[in-house]
């Protein structure tokens, strides 16, 4: 399954990124919702294609053009999870539209001034979970690794829990201690506990 390298494909992609984006051209918002920008996304065929698809549409809906680190691993989670499952944001034009893909909505509304990856990854977690309170996926009370998808009893995924895993690998492996990622599990929490008592 491709998904299962993706981490690898990202990191290929983020590579390459500086020569793939020299082609873009850059379109308002409205574009993508055209004749052409439909051809456009049609036309996009491969990983990188679609991915710098999503991250020019990223690019022109965003209020922190800045960060385009954040806007990059967002369109490779689009491109490599979202468009090709079964929920209710995939496929053109759901996957653009704000109101259905709550990472677009995320990325629309919020100011990514930081540079921490992890904490946007755990605030778009919780945007796909439709949980307002992203503190449940950051504090240790909440227990966050309860609050992903975990795999089926026969070894089967979803494709939640395909696009949970992308957000984690694109944006939690960088993690700095600053932010709890959401898969360290109770036994770490339990053990450092365990050393302040």
């Amino acid at each position: 399954m491709k998904f299962f390298y993706s981490p690898m494909k990202l990191i290929e992609l983020i590579k390459n990124s500086g020569s793939i984006a020299k082609e873009l051209e850059e379109h308002g918002a409205d574009w993508y919702f055209s004749k052409e920008g439909e051809k456009t996304y049609n036309d996009a065929k491969t990983l990188a294609q679609k991915t710098m698809y999503f991250f020019d549409y990223l690019m022109a809906v965003s209020k922190s053009k800045d960060n385009r680190n954040i806007l990059y691993r967002t369109a490779y989670i689009m491109a490599n999870s979202m468009d090709s499952s079964s929920l209710e944001f995939a496929g053109y034009p759901n996957i653009l539209d704000s109101t259905k893909n709550p990472l677009v909505n995320y990325i629309k509304t919020t100011s990514l001034v930081s540079k921490e990856t992890t904490a946007h990854g755990i605030m778009m977690l919780a945007a796909l979970n439709h949980e307002d309170d992203a503190h449940k996926y950051l504090n240790t009370e909440y227990k966050p690794y309860t609050r992903i998808t975990y795999c089926e009893a026969d070894g089967s995924i979803s494709d939640k829990y395909k696009i949970e895993r992308d957000i984690i690998g694109a944006f939690c492996v960088d993690f700095s201690g600053q932010y709890m990622p959401p898969y360290m599990y109770e036994i770490v929490e339990s053990s450092n506990d365990d050393e302040n008592d």
